[in-house]
């Protein structure tokens, strides 16, 4: 499967039943948390694929190691179940930990957890 496919099954799985609400490639692009440009590139036959860490770690946090499989990229991690955070730099060490952060907010405010004061 090539990442076109993937990316478009991915927006497909999320929408989920449009009856009533049609959840759009604008909120799908913010719900990875990349620009409706970028998303729509992807979803073009034949258009780019994710090539930067920053952005390869978006999409790890959402969809784990099934990521590097479909874009043909070693998994940086010594399990199948977890990365090993001490192989990254620092900084993509740090942008995956804010990456999971993000995910973990955006999760319970659609699942109608609120933030406490």
């Amino acid at each position: 499967m090539d990442f076109y496919d993937w990316i478009t099954r991915k927006y497909v799985e999320w929408r989920g039943p449009a009856i009533g609400r049609e959840k759009t490639i604008t909120e799908f692009s913010k719900y990875i948390g990349v620009s409706q440009q970028v998303m729509s590139e992807w979803m073009k036959r034949g258009g780019s694929i994710p090539r930067s860490q920053k952005t390869i770690n978006k999409l790890v946090v959402i969809y784990g190691r099934e990521v590097y499989d479909v874009l043909g990229l070693e998994f940086p991690g010594n399990s199948d179940e977890d990365v090993d955070l001490s192989q990254l730099s620092p900084e993509m060490r740090d942008e995956l930990i804010q990456a999971r952060k993000e995910f973990v907010r955006r999760w319970l405010e659609e699942h109608g957890f609120k933030r406490r004061k």
